[in-house]
């Protein structure tokens, strides 16, 4: 039986040049997973002291839980909603604030202010796409990066045990019958 590539694991395969040569590759991680790794990493090296990068830090308490997000995992950067709706401890939304009246009125002639609080944006991109303005500003990513396997072979995913309760091991207690 012969396979097909549209029978292996969902992969995406393309032809590339190499050397030169149209060379048939697999995609194994994607420009948008590469900055997102990079992001993630940043953001690491920043919590460990590691790294000083001027960035945006919402703490949130629900539940009783601690959360944080920042423009270096927020789904949208700097210009996500999470930051747009939140309000500083004496209740002043962020876009009235210094640094978010700042960041909301930058455009392309002047990112200044995106330098001084939060240039990874100006790195990975961003779209101000959710404050309603006449000419929203679109910085495309400067950094990109991909990963691709030269010369793959199709093949096809075997099947594989699943738990079918999926309990977690913290919440179980075993009754005396097992």
């Amino acid at each position: 039986m012969k396979l097909k590539e549209s029978d292996g694991p969902g992969q995406l395969f393309e032809d590339r040049w190499v050397g030169g040569q149209r060379t048939r590759v697999v995609l194994l991680d994607q420009r948008q997973s590469q900055a997102n790794r990079c992001e993630t990493a940043l953001l690491e090296a920043v919590d460990l002291g590691e790294a000083v990068v001027p960035h945006l830090a919402l703490h949130v308490t629900a539940e009783g839980r601690e959360l944080r997000t920042t423009n270096l995992d927020a789904p949208h950067r700097s210009r996500d909603a999470y930051f747009r709706d939140a309000l500083d401890e004496a209740g002043v939304k962020f876009d009235e604030t210094d640094t978010g009246r700042a960041l909301r009125d930058a455009g392309t002639g002047d990112v200044r202010a995106f330098l001084e609080s939060v240039p990874s944006d100006l790195v990975f991109g961003i779209r101000d796409s959710h404050r309603k303005r006449r000419v929203q500003l679109k910085v495309p990513r400067t950094y990109t990066s991909e990963m691709v396997g030269l010369y793959p072979l199709s093949g096809k995913r075997a099947a594989g045990r699943f738990d079918k309760w999926n309990f977690p091991g913290d919440n179980v207690e075993l009754a005396a019958d097992g």
